[in-house]
């Protein structure tokens, strides 16, 4: 494992911990702003939406760069670890905000995360494929 790939790794985590462990609180603000720029910037594509729908699948696209990152840490052969990674942390997360004041544990912020890491992890493979696959 690399100095820099785990130092990307690490600063992941971090951020994810920071943003879901932190009391609501304080967090609030930024999720709000959060919530008004998707609103705002992606509009069309969350028009549709309710307010559960798109704050799933910010909790998606937040996971992103934790599969990414560990399907790097993981490499080539063991690249599907990294979801299962991102649940165990999920999950992890999910059980600690039972004690973080304002901070609810969902079932359905697991699933969804997961499957923002499944994606990143995904995203990895696919490049990794392209950059190895021949030329026509």
């Amino acid at each position: 494992m690399s100095g820099p790939r785990l130092v990307v790794l690490i600063a992941t985590v971090a951020f994810l911990l920071a943003l879901t462990l932190m009391p609501r609180q304080i967090v609030a603000p930024v999720r709000n702003a959060v919530m008004h720029l998707a609103y705002a910037f992606a509009e069309p594509a969350v028009s549709g939406m309710s307010f559960i729908q798109v704050e799933s699948t910010l909790n998606a696209l937040v996971f992103i760069p934790l599969g990414v990152a560990l399907a790097i840490i993981f490499g080539r052969k063991l690249w599907l670890f990294a979801p299962v990674f991102a649940f165990a942390i999920s999950f992890t997360i999910e059980y600690l905000q039972v004690r973080v004041p304002g901070r609810v544990p969902d079932v359905n912020d697991i699933v969804w995360n997961t499957m923002g890491g499944l994606i990143g992890a995904c995203i990895v493979a696919l490049i990794r494929m392209m950059r190895t696959s021949p030329q026509e």
